[in-house]
């Protein structure tokens, strides 16, 4: 899938938009609330991370959290148990989750066009 549409509540208002899946930098769940974050803007809906995640299980995106799933096409760095994105938002992997989630980072960048320099 190239776009998820979504139902989005805004100060009141019920609008319904598309989202390109490339432009989603990473989902976040607090409570029943899931916010979409992207480069320029970030959308809250209603849902469960993990239909979201199962919608999702062809593109690539990576359960890093009980509330975070991301596009491992912006993170810029995996150190420890922590992501940096590639707009410097700092997210928190957890331990029964870091094994997996170096693998699946891994083989995203093996698959990749992505060019390592020492």
């Amino acid at each position: 899938i190239t776009e998820i549409p979504i139902s989005i509540f805004r100060l009141n208002a019920f609008a319904h938009e598309k989202i390109k899946i490339n432009s989603i930098l990473y989902f976040c769940s607090r409570g029943r609330k899931i916010t979409i974050v992207t480069s320029t803007q970030n959308f809250e809906f209603y849902s469960k991370l993990d239909e979201i995640e199962t919608l999702l299980s062809e593109n690539c995106f990576i359960r890093i959290h009980q509330s975070f799933l991301v596009n491992p096409r912006y993170i810029k760095y995996l150190v420890n148990a922590e992501l940096i994105l590639e707009n410097d938002d700092c997210l928190p992997i957890s331990r029964s989750r870091l094994k997996n989630v170096k693998n699946s980072y891994l083989q995203y960048l093996s698959q990749a066009d992505t060019v390592f320099y020492k």
